[in-house]
């Protein structure tokens, strides 16, 4: 799976999107301890190959999204010291294949602060239990 055409939207592009919730909640796991000044929200699908979500950073950091460069299958987000004294977030689409949707889809976002890693979240598609 290769990650493309990660979009910035305004509020209002976002809100104006035909986003379907997850029938089953993602699961969430992360390694090393991800800065903690930004969110993650995976909202849902738009279609069957894009993902919407937004990022939240808290007062005082500002964040910003690229597709790694050494890999097009992870998310990189740059936390900085940012200048706003209120909680901001930002919206986000980004095209995760053909019928990413359908599939044992997974998006990883690496948490990088002063042009260090500071951790890995992992996102990954709901499970459905088997009650044997």
């Amino acid at each position: 799976m290769a990650l493309s055409s990660l979009t910035s939207l305004t509020e209002e592009q976002y809100r104006a999107l035909n986003i379907t919730p997850f029938p089953i909640p993602p699961g969430v796991s992360s390694t090393g301890d991800p800065d903690n000044r930004i969110s993650i929200q995976l909202g849902g699908w738009v279609g069957t190959d894009v993902l919407a979500f937004t990022v939240t950073n808290q007062e005082y950091a500002s964040s910003n999204l690229i597709i790694e460069s050494s890999t097009s299958n992870i998310l990189e987000a740059d936390v900085n010291a940012g200048i706003s004294p209120t909680a901001q977030s930002s919206y986000w689409t980004i095209d995760m294949g053909a019928n990413a949707s359908s599939s044992d889809w997974e998006i990883s976002i690496q948490v990088d602060a002063n042009n260090r890693n500071t951790g890995t979240w992992k996102f990954v598609k709901g499970k459905t239990l088997d009650p044997k």
